[in-house]
């Protein structure tokens, strides 16, 4: 199989050189729902899992977490149960011994029970089945990040999670650390902003603003806040495993997503954190941080910036990789766009999303690399509230990058049952006999007999 992929990979170089192939949306087969948060388990295998939020199996409600695994959709442990909306908010990969256990899917939003289990908004996947993380939270969850706040000491990372104090509640609730064993409050509790609202955590993102300075990497955590103890900072603020520090005056509205980008890419501009959400104010709806001040990135008018990921849409090509941003917004992209650096501006991304009653909006995004070592660079995966991706129906979940070769990773596992058998053959040809596009094995446009010769090929050469 590695040979075929070299030969598939001398073939995209060339296309690309020519101008084809070419980035573009597609639907996403097989599964239905909106997802809010997306998240790939790359720790054992460069294409691991793809587990989805929000999403479920045709035939089976989108009330859940969906997986993707070499080409196979499936669900995970059962559906959620709870009051309406059912949500998924994020996920993260967390171990509370890290030296000696994989780390397990934890996964955070609202409802009350995960496969039948009661988990109170938070729960932990260890393979097998869902589990609660103590009590959980008395209030819908929308972020969790893990951060080692004693650095290079003994304790080892922390998973944090964010909600929303209200009135009757402390504000200590808004933001909590889990050990393994037990919540536990920040040592400072978390201010609101305005002082009468909630005290609001959206966002959490561990960015290292010095580099190989003395600086310890911090967790910056955004929302609605209005600062923390004595430090005054409006709606994103840092937290050094001691004490929280101020970004400026911070931001004059919520901040709802943040992604660690380098614009410059080897250039003298060091990465910086970027930051999205509903303000206008030091910029509007996106904003660079570089550690010391803030900078405009790309003028959006109105509404608000949902969710931020790297992704290098060009693989191996001379493109560099790009911030995807999506969101609220009309202009620029649609609902959707490419930022590729402060000198390039950015790319729209062949129409952005539409069609949805009221107005198109994308909520999350995330990268799945399907063939891992393969020549294919991936897709970039979109979950909100549309009925098009770039004129292609796609509702409300599409994928943007290189079309995928037919087949899936493994292309001579033509009935993709995990293994390479005669039945293989059958299959093949059933397709071939159909006019089934996965039959032009050799992608020159037709299907006669060098077709069956490249299956035969692909055959003998094996998956990765």
């Amino acid at each position: 199989m590695r040979a075929a992929y070299l030969m598939l990979a001398g073939f995209l170089c060339r296309s690309v050189a020519n101008g084809q192939p070419v980035p573009r949306w597609s639907a996403v087969p097989g599964v239905v729902g909106s997802s809010r948060c997306m998240i790939q388990d790359s720790a054992g295998e460069p294409h691991g899992p793809f587990y989805l939020g929000n999403i479920g199996v045709i035939g089976a409600p989108p009330s859940g977490m969906a997986v993707q695994y070499r080409g196979t959709w499936s669900t995970l442990g059962g559906p959620l149960g709870g009051g309406l909306p059912l949500e998924i908010r994020d996920a993260v990969f967390w171990s509370a011994d890290p030296g000696s256990a994989p780390a397990d899917l934890h996964i955070s939003g609202h409802f009350d029970t995960a496969g039948g289990v009661p988990v109170a908004n938070i729960a932990r996947w260890d393979g097998r089945q869902w589990a609660p993380l103590g009590a959980g939270s008395p209030r819908s969850l929308r972020s969790l990040a893990v951060y080692d706040d004693d650095h290079e000491g003994p304790g080892g990372p922390l998973l944090y999670r964010g909600t929303s104090s209200s009135a009757g509640q402390p504000t200590d609730i808004a933001l909590l650390r889990w050990d393994g064993r037990a919540w536990a409050p920040m040592p400072v509790a978390l201010a609101p902003y305005p002082p009468t609202s909630d005290a609001q955590v959206l966002a959490m993102c561990v960015f290292d603003d010095d580099r190989a300075g003395p600086r310890p990497e911090g967790l910056y955590i955004g929302g609605g806040l209005g600062g923390g103890g004595s430090v005054v900072c409006y709606n994103i603020i840092r937290w050094d495993g001691q004490a929280y520090e101020a970004l400026g005056f911070g931001t004059n509205s919520t901040v709802e997503c943040m992604a660690v980008y380098d614009d410059d890419d080897s250039g003298s501009r060091p990465p910086a954190l970027f930051v999205g959400g509903s303000f206008s104010s030091p910029v509007r709806q996106l904003a660079r941080w570089d550690g010391q001040a803030w900078s405009s990135v790309v003028e959006i008018p109105s509404g608000s910036v949902e969710a931020m990921i790297v992704f290098d849409d060009d693989g191996s090509g001379p493109r560099t990789p790009g911030l995807f941003v999506t969101g609220s917004f009309g202009f620029p992209g649609m609902k959707v766009f490419k930022y590729r650096g402060w000198l390039q501006g950015y790319d729209s991304l062949n129409g952005g999303l539409t069609g949805a009653v009221g107005g198109s909006v994308g909520y999350a995004l995330g990268v799945y690399d399907e063939d891992g070592p393969g020549p294919n660079p991936g897709g970039l995966y979109v979950g909100g509230d549309f009925e098009f991706a770039g004129g292609v129906p796609a509702s409300d979940f599409a994928r943007w990058g290189y079309p995928l070769p037919p087949g899936g990773p493994c292309y001579p596992d033509c009935n993709q049952d995990g293994a390479l058998t005669l039945s293989d053959f059958a299959c093949f040809m059933t397709r071939f006999a159909a006019a089934d596009p996965y039959a032009d094995c050799n992608q020159d446009g037709q299907r006669n007999l060098s077709d069956f010769g490249c299956f035969q090929t692909k055959f003998a050469l094996g998956c990765p």
